[in-house]
């Protein structure tokens, strides 16, 4: 990464042009699509191209040769469509880590070969992130315009696993590309921010300078807020992430409406709540700062949401924060019970806090102080 931060500051590289109509040129059938692994597949796959990284992946180490040997310094991996959101197209999705990291592995081995023919013009790979073919601004229904087809957690953790399957395989950079709905790009973007989180370097590969990593090492710090310590975000994110709330104040779940007409203006003991708040890289569906408890209401939840989730809760529960979840369902049908759970767990928490305080020594010349549980 270094190498190829200093060149950029000696020089323009060039990136390479469309996979697609590269491919084109071999004018495939289905069968070639198949290969021998997917001949008996019940669903047909001509025109999934990144397809050919498992079964022809002679022909996509070919087209990056091709790209190289014409003058490009970096190449781009064949993952355009590489989520599982894309792949459900062709009921693929259980292929999304495999189909990152052979692409990416294809092109780091092309790359690496002709470095090493010529090493003063060192070749790298772009781990490419496509847009998937839904847009998470936008309804696809004109009769229903605050539908959505796709969620920004959902877009995230899509993304999050492609970037385990293109970074396991060996790419340089990752490029986030082909952008028609910037709601879709930034789910990208925090995406990537979210696995260098979960897996630090010294310098992420969209981050760069002495200042964007002294704004990270901040980053985690903990504020005081009301004698609690709340785990704030840097201004650079809160900036990102606040538009993503702020949107999704304005159109919660039925789920979420109910949840939030019972619990705001502190009526379950008197503690305070906000919805759609962000802590770090994660905005969570409702917080209280002061007791440090986190409550989520998921919908239906797919293998990768829930690695993204425990991503999510094992951050927060390190830094402080009780997570407790909820299905839609429960919250809708069940509310009773739902509040009952928050309520035992607030309590248990303001049970531990006043035995914390009662074997915590103030400093010397203060009385009996402040606790804890300070604004509730």
């Amino acid at each position: 990464m270094q190498q190829l931060s200093d060149l950029l500051q000696q020089r323009i590289l060039i990136l390479d042009g469309a996979m697609g109509t590269m491919i084109q040129q071999y004018n495939l059938s289905e069968e070639d699509y198949r290969g021998a692994r997917f001949a008996d597949f019940p669903h047909d796959v001509k025109g999934n191209n990144d397809l050919l990284s498992l079964t022809r992946p002679d022909i996509i180490a070919e087209i990056h040769r091709q790209y190289f040997e014409a003058g490009s310094d970096i190449v781009e991996t064949n993952t355009f469509s590489s989520t599982s959101i894309a792949m459900a197209d062709y009921h693929m999705e259980a292929l999304v880590y495999e189909l990152n990291y052979e692409s990416a592995r294809i092109a780091r081995e092309v790359a690496d070969e002709l470095t090493r023919a010529n090493p003063n013009k060192p070749r790298y790979v772009a781990g490419a992130m496509g847009p998937t073919n839904r847009t998470a601004s936008l309804s696809p229904d004109v009769n229903n315009p605050g539908y959505r087809a796709v969620t920004f957690d959902e877009l995230v953790a899509a993304y999050y696993e492609q970037i385990e399957g293109l970074v396991d395989g060996g790419c340089d950079i990752l490029l986030v590309e082909t952008i028609f709905d910037t709601l879709n790009a930034k789910a990208a973007l925090f995406a990537i921010d979210t696995y260098f989180q979960k897996h630090p370097t010294p310098t992420p590969p969209h981050k760069g300078g002495a200042n964007d990593r002294q704004k990270a090492s901040h980053a985690s710090e903990p504020l005081v807020y009301n004698n609690a310590p709340f785990y704030h975000t840097d201004e650079a994110r809160w900036k990102l992430l606040k538009e993503f709330a702020r949107a999704n104040r304005k159109k919660p779940t039925d789920a979420e409406d109910v949840l939030w007409q019972a619990i705001r203006g502190k009526k379950l003991l008197g503690v305070k709540f906000r919805r759609q708040h962000a802590i770090q890289e994660f905005i969570v569906d409702f917080v209280s700062i002061e007791a440090q408890l986190v409550i989520e209401v998921d919908g239906e939840i797919h293998t990768e949401q829930r690695e993204y989730d425990a991503i999510r809760t094992e951050y927060l529960n390190a830094n402080g924060f009780t997570v407790v979840r909820f299905t839609n369902d429960e919250v809708v049908n069940n509310l009773t019970t739902v509040l009952l759970k928050i309520e035992q767990t607030l309590q248990t928490k303001i049970e531990n806090a006043k035995l914390m305080a009662e074997h915590t020594p103030l400093p010397d010349g203060e009385g009996s102080g402040v606790g804890w549980t300070a604004g509730w």
